[in-house]
């Protein structure tokens, strides 16, 4: 047994053999779709890492919160918030890359039908939440209030 495979990197093990099992059968063209799909696959490791490190962040923060005085339990809830949205805008933005990767390895109908599905509500939920998330900067901003009272019709 290898050191690599001592310290759990069986995968990577398994992506050289199918990389060279792919040389030998296809020639160069399976040895790069072989390594686009593990890159995928990475890709989408990096997503979840990126979202699970975001929702223990959060958990941590409202815990603490939970533990911690109650004046400022609404301006800290908020900005938790506005961390959490970020990690789930960047783990999202990871997985549609992961999608698109995977996609340009398998490029079935069916494939590319999903990926436009899956790439649409990605994308849907990436907008509306970074607009929820400008919104809540905005309030968050001194004088955002009175900026925003100024400028309604109502005020004049």
């Amino acid at each position: 047994m290898s050191w690599l495979q001592e310290l759990g990197g069986r995968a990577d093990v398994t992506t050289a053999a199918r990389a060279a099992e792919a040389a030998e059968a296809g020639g160069v063209r399976a040895v790069v779709e072989t390594l686009i799909e593990q890159a995928s696959f990475v890709v989408e490791f990096v997503a979840a890492v990126i979202l699970l490190i975001g929702a223990a962040r959060f958990l941590l923060i409202v815990v603490t919160m939970g533990l911690s005085r109650r004046e400022h339990l609404s301006r800290a809830l908020q900005a938790a918030r506005l961390r959490l949205g970020a990690y789930i805008l960047a783990g999202l933005e990871f997985l549609i890359v992961a999608d698109i990767l995977f996609t340009i390895v398998n490029r079935t109908l069916q494939d590319l039908v999903a990926l436009a599905i899956v790439a649409s509500v990605r994308t849907l939920i990436s907008y509306f939440l970074g607009r929820e998330l400008a919104e809540l900067r905005e309030s968050d901003r001194p004088g955002a209030a009175e900026t925003a009272k100024s400028m309604s019709p109502s005020a004049e």
